[in-house]
């Protein structure tokens, strides 16, 4: 299958690792080892390889499998996706969907509109998941709120939706 139009919105770095994906076999689908450390054989940093790996991951082309890493003893296995998965014991495979990269579009086409005043969901919608089923959340404020309602609460400020306790009008580190 000819993936080249279908990487194009990815960056350098994504489309330099497609052509990483010679790991794979013919019989190991699902259990590809494409950790960064292995990766670095083939010239990638680990910062690199990881925004790679990431990228692949949103755009859909591969599915982890299995989550390696230091605390669980080994490394983290993919499927290519477009490809049938050879399975084997360990793997997660609830959310994986065949062909995956078909269905990927950015973000800025996904949520549309203000986001003033509503909540959307968080950035980077799993794939599969339907993003016309969320629904924005209106906010609503009180505005029969008592005279004295700054006395009665503490002040709190939010910066990138973090609430922050002010105390004097002074931010506390």
């Amino acid at each position: 299958m000819f993936l080249g139009l279908l990487i194009r919105p990815m960056s350098a770095i994504g489309q330099q690792l497609i052509e990483v994906l010679h790991y794979y076999t013919g019989k190991n689908n699902g259990r590809i080892w494409l950790a960064p450390l292995v990766l670095a054989e083939r010239g990638f940093s680990k910062n690199t390889a990881t925004r790679a790996l990431k990228e692949l991951r949103e755009h859909g082309f591969i599915y982890m499998t299995k989550r390696g890493g230091n605390q669980r003893g080994g490394c983290s296995w993919f499927a290519l996706t477009w490809l049938k998965i050879d399975k084997a014991e360990g793997q997660h495979l609830e959310h994986f969907k065949k062909s995956a990269y078909l269905f990927w579009e950015s973000q800025s086409k996904k949520i549309k509109g203000s986001n003033f005043g509503t909540c959307y969901p968080k950035i980077g919608v799993l794939l599969g998941d339907d993003p016309q089923s969320y629904e924005p959340k209106e906010i609503s404020i009180n505005t029969n709120a008592p005279l004295n309602f700054n006395e009665q609460i503490p002040n709190l400020v939010t910066y990138k939706d973090i609430a922050i306790y002010t105390a004097r009008n002074n931010l506390i580190h």
